[in-house]
């Protein structure tokens, strides 16, 4: 058994662009060196996730991982992966965490090696057939971000003593009821007398692009002073030209502006009045953090532990964009009832979903993995 001292944890996680996933995997490496642990994180691309490791003097390296079970994944791991064990063998980890359910099996193929146990992070609602065909049933253990995600694995068979729920984090320091006070937001789209509606996310079938276009016609329609705002890179352009068709009306098309990725979303989120998620995602929790009121509309019914409807949001499961409409029409005529959320909220999230609360439980889960007596 090779010697594990000091205690070095083998993260794998995306590279790339900052977004949420990488953002929480990048609060996490921060502080665990003050808690005993020296991370090492192994990238699958470059980019500005890897520009703020330099600059924490965190180690990081770039190999690829592609998708395992795709044809390019099967035909290139012969040359990948023994590049990620020989990368792997030099660290030498306790550990191996898989910050996304995509790395499971990555990190699987390492820690056979290593032995050395091994954590899967799921990030998102997940099947029986998720669970086997990426291998997370074969970790030592499992962290859902949400207790709905860890009852759905339950119910597929995961024995519930492998089962963690940690929330994802919000940086305090970043997402503050001051950013209220920067107002470059609405002034870049001059929005003095209008009532601004977003929605945070790569435009991708996954986040429902699509029927917020179709809520934004439907609330336009009846209230002139409302503009959508559609916030985050486009991934999927013939998607994007499917979102333009779902609203014919040529003042609706007019008013639902895609402002593309921002790197400001502080600001961001405090200028707009409410915020709509139609698949859920830490934003709510940011939106929360700097008073702005959430929305949530869930086809299945399913909400966040910290969206409570009518204390910390309002949650509607419906997959009618009428009666969704109908909701938003109330709320944006009723600025005191969008206070009184935003208040709410603002106070649970401050004392619920700290980055020191999330990195405290996740070096939990680790120390009983790597105790003695395990």
């Amino acid at each position: 058994m090779p010697d594990h001292s000091p205690r070095k944890i083998l993260l794998l996680a995306r590279g790339g662009s900052l977004d949420g996933a990488q953002r929480q995997t990048l609060y996490l490496a921060l502080q665990l060196p003050r808690l005993g642990y020296t991370p090492h994180l192994l990238l699958n691309a470059d980019g500005p996730m890897r520009d703020h490791l330099h600059a924490a003097n965190i180690p990081n390296t770039v190999l690829p991982m592609r998708g395992w079970r795709t044809l390019r994944g099967f035909l290139c791991r012969p040359f990948d992966l023994p590049r990620l064990r020989q990368c792997a063998a030099s660290i030498n980890p306790a550990l191996i965490h898989a910050c996304d359910i995509y790395k499971v099996r990555y990190a699987l193929a390492l820690a056979r090696r290593l032995r050395c146990p091994t954590i899967a992070h799921v990030r998102g609602p997940v099947t029986p057939r998720d669970l086997t065909k990426h291998a997370v049933t074969r970790t030592d253990a499992v962290i859902a971000i949400a207790s709905r995600y860890a009852t759905a694995m339950q119910r597929a068979g995961l024995a519930a003593n492998r089962l963690h729920v940690i929330d994802d984090a919000v940086d305090f320091d970043r997402f503050t009821p001051a950013a209220r006070a920067d107002s470059s937001f609405r002034r870049e789209y001059n929005l003095h007398d209008t009532l601004a509606v977003g929605i945070v996310g790569r435009v991708e079938p996954f986040k429902k692009i699509r029927e917020f276009a179709q809520l934004a016609q439907l609330t336009i329609q009846q209230n002139a002073r409302a503009k959508f705002f559609v916030i985050g890179e486009t991934a999927d352009a013939d998607y994007h030209r499917s979102v333009l068709h779902a609203i014919p009306d040529a003042h609706a098309r007019q008013n639902l502006i895609f402002t593309g990725r921002r790197d400001d979303m502080p600001n961001v989120l405090a200028g707009l009045d409410v915020l709509v998620t139609l698949s859920g995602g830490s934003v709510m929790f940011e939106a929360q953090a700097v008073g702005t009121p959430v929305l949530s509309i869930s086809h299945a019914g399913q909400f966040s532990d910290h969206t409570r409807h009518n204390e910390t949001a309002l949650c509607l499961h419906t997959t009618d964009m009428h009666a969704a409409a109908d909701c938003l029409l109330q709320l944006l005529a009723d600025p005191a009832r969008r206070a009184a959320l935003a208040a709410c909220a603002q106070t649970h999230v401050q004392a619920q979903l700290s980055i020191t609360a999330m990195v405290q439980k996740t070096v939990r889960v680790y120390d009983a993995l790597l105790s003695p007596a395990r």
